[in-house]
Parts: C-alpha cells; structure tokens; sequence
C-alpha cells in the first residue's frame, strides 16, 4: 500500500476503534488505581491483578478486530 487512500475503509474503522478502546482502557487504569469493584455500605474494595487486566484489554481488543475484519479474509490464519 502507497498510501492511506489504498487501506479500506473497514480497517480504518478498525484501527480508529481500537484505538478509542486502548484511551478509554489507559484513562480507566489510571484513575481507577487497579480497582476492578468498590462498595460504600461496610466498604469493600476489589483489585485486579496486571494478569487479569491484561488479559481483558487483550480479549477486547481481539474482539474488536473479529467484529470489523471477521469477514474480509484479512484475519484468516490457514495454508491455502
């Protein structure tokens, strides 16, 4: 590909919201301190450990992919 023209527009989509869902995810660790779950009546606080974080960011990034390029062929894995 020369340029940006040649990438189609399914990718684009792609890449534009898997970066929104990467901002949303740094904002959510940063100000969240690794809370996962926070009760007020006789407070309660639960963590997240950096494996459990990660492997959800790594699922929702996997799962936006599917959705835009599930059917282009573009994720296809196989020997032809």
């Amino acid at each position: 590909m020369k340029d940006a023209q040649d990438v189609p527009e399914l990718v684009k989509m792609c890449c534009c919201e898997l970066a929104e869902e990467e901002f949303r995810r740094e904002k959510q660790q940063r100000d969240s301190g690794g809370k996962t779950a926070e009760k007020i009546g006789t407070y309660s606080v639960s963590f997240g450990t950096a494996r459990d974080m990660a492997e959800a960011s790594r699922l929702g990034l996997r799962y936006i992919v599917k959705k835009w390029l599930e059917d282009t062929g573009l994720c296809y894995q196989g020997v032809d």
